[in-house]
């Protein structure tokens, strides 16, 4: 019977809040992550346990609670709070969400996540390697394929869109022969498109405070090659036109590369939509992709899975290891083997009974229920050794 039951680190939760986040490609600007997340509110509005909804855009790099911002805030990034109804007056939270879900797939160009972004309510995938193309072009495998399992909400990675971007290409031959150092290049283009340290630029005196004067190229220029080419770059012998020294060309790259104990990786949060975390988990073990990983790319576990795992292997080492020290205790109170054993026969029918109740009220296994079976081993303990003193 227990091996029948759904497995989970922590049982589903039914409050009355959740969350829609939107992530629009790198590059968007404001009204355009503004316009898209009115479209989701009013797409989430239409909802009928629906009652109340906050919009806040620019929710920080890591793209989850809007109040919690864990980097820099972004432009292209939104999330919408939703208030529910009263418990009692609606469907499973889940069942609400997955009802989102289907609604959002009409916003166009976004990567849409419904909920939280509690640990309980995704199962995390990390694929690792040092080899950084082939992690990409398998982990694209791997993404298509976790789209194509039953049951399951949005499979979101954290591996960035492309974004266009200027990449420059030294001439080292020529620059050494007119005494330009890559630094200085760099620098230049710093400069030229971002602007200044600082602690380096003039300050403009105001009778209660300074403000800085940045000087900087327009934000077209950065798409200009040539304009950029132009740039005047120190060099030993004189001022060097950047296009002498160097090669420009628009290119394209992650906005960001993420790591995973000294490994570049991509995560992929794979909403439950309700099912037990174990289904979600073995389900996705069994995928060709992830059955036949390439050489150098690997898998681990993180998040509620790896705890999960940690805690069933455990679980049964800390049951024996209780028992056995109450048989100790007993055999030394009583002074007798046969009393103590008698009193532990108990719990041969209460742990069964505890895997029934989880069956029938469709529970299951995690760590709350963990937690009881070992509260119910220890009053059925007691209740024996009062009936077997007392009889």
């Amino acid at each position: 019977l227990a091996a029948t039951l759904p497995t989970a680190f922590q049982p589903k939760d039914n409050q009355s809040q959740t969350q829609v986040s939107l992530t629009l490609p790198p590059g968007s600007k404001f009204e355009q992550t503004y316009a898209l997340a009115e479209q989701a509110r009013a797409v989430v509005m239409q909802n009928p346990h629906v009652t109340l909804v906050y919009t806040a855009i620019g929710g920080g790099a890591a793209g989850g609670n809007a109040f919690e911002p864990t980097g820099a805030a972004e432009a292209r990034k939104a999330t919408l709070s939703i208030q529910l109804t009263e418990r009692g007056e609606r469907p499973r939270k889940q069942v609400i969400e997955e009802s989102l879900r289907e609604a959002l797939r009409v916003l166009p160009g976004v990567r849409v996540r419904v909920g939280l972004g509690s640990a309980s309510d995704k199962y995390q995938l990390v694929l690792s390697s040092e080899n950084g193309q082939l992690l990409n072009e398998h982990a694209l495998k791997v993404g298509q394929e976790l789209r194509t399992l039953p049951g399951i909400g949005n499979v979101v990675s954290n591996a960035s869109i492309l974004r266009p971007e200027v990449v420059v290409h030294p001439d080292f031959a020529r620059a050494a022969d007119l005494g330009v150092t890559t630094a200085a290049i760099a620098e230049t283009l710093r400069v030229a498109t971002n602007g200044d340290y600082d602690q380096s630029l003039a300050k403009l005196n105001l009778p209660e405070r300074q403000l800085p004067i940045v000087v900087k190229l327009r934000d077209e220029a950065r798409e200009n090659l040539d304009l950029l080419g132009r740039l005047m770059v120190p060099g030993a012998r004189g001022p060097v036109l950047l296009a002498n020294v160097a090669t420009l060309s628009v290119e394209s790259g992650p906005a960001q590369i993420d790591r995973y104990e000294r490994q570049r990786n991509i995560t992929f949060d794979i909403e439950l939509a309700g099912q037990p975390l174990g289904k979600v988990q073995a389900a996705v073990k069994n995928l060709s992709t992830i059955k036949n990983l390439p050489d150098g790319v690997a898998m681990a576990p993180i998040g509620d899975a790896e705890a999960m795992q940690e805690l069933f292997a455990s679980f049964g080492l800390a049951m024996f290891t209780g028992v056995l020290c109450i048989y100790i205790v007993l055999v030394l109170l009583f002074r007798d083997f046969m009393q103590p054993a008698t009193i532990l026969w108990a719990l041969i029918l209460s742990i069964p009974g505890a895997f029934l109740a989880l069956f029938l009220t469709r529970s299951s296994i995690s760590m709350p229920s963990m937690i009881g079976i070992i509260m119910l081993m220890g009053i059925a303990t007691k209740n024996s050794i009062l009936l077997v003193e007392y009889a």
